[in-house]
């Protein structure tokens, strides 16, 4: 691992978010992702949040596309593992604390506007309030809203809940 002295660093730091910014403003995701596994040894918790929040920015698209087909769909029951978990389907999935919030970023994603769905997203991430989930993760089921299509999940291990789409668990 490279060694910095306070100098280096902060000016490697600033690259890596201005960098970061105009990959994410271009909307370049392989650029967003070369550019957090370049800088990945560099231990800053606000580049981590702040590539964190570019990736779901560039991911609203994916989430659009599930919050159209979760109102189209008819309500089905979450789908379970064999331990009484529900694993995460995909790496578009997003969650958050409220059924308000998450129902204004479903709204903001139907409506094709990233730009706020970012802000409230990447707000969310840096005060614990939204999430994104992980293809595969294994998430418990804390409460259904099943007329809505919306569950409400923690992961295994961790007492925050978030509400997401039902879709989101196979």
């Amino acid at each position: 691992m490279r060694h910095f002295d306070q100098q280096s660093f902060e000016r490697d730091r600033t690259k890596i978010m201005a960098d970061m910014k105009a990959a994410s403003d271009a909307a370049d995701h392989s650029k967003v992702v070369e550019i957090g596994r370049r800088y990945e040894s560099v231990a800053d918790y606000e580049f981590k949040k702040l590539y964190e929040a570019s990736k779901s920015v560039l991911d609203a698209e994916a989430a659009k596309k599930s919050a159209e087909e979760a109102k189209k769909q008819a309500a089905t029951s979450p789908r379970r593992t064999a331990a009484g978990g529900h694993i995460i389907n995909g790496d578009s999935w997003f969650g958050a604390s409220s059924k308000e919030l998450f129902e204004k970023l479903v709204q903001y994603s139907v409506q094709g506007d990233s730009a706020a769905f970012g802000k409230l997203m990447t707000a969310g991430l840096l005060t614990g309030e939204t999430t994104m989930f992980k293809n595969g993760e294994e998430v418990l089921l804390a409460d259904t809203a099943i007329f809505s299509g919306m569950i409400k999940v923690r992961r295994k291990g961790d007492t925050q809940e978030y509400w997401t789409n039902i879709e989101a668990t196979k």
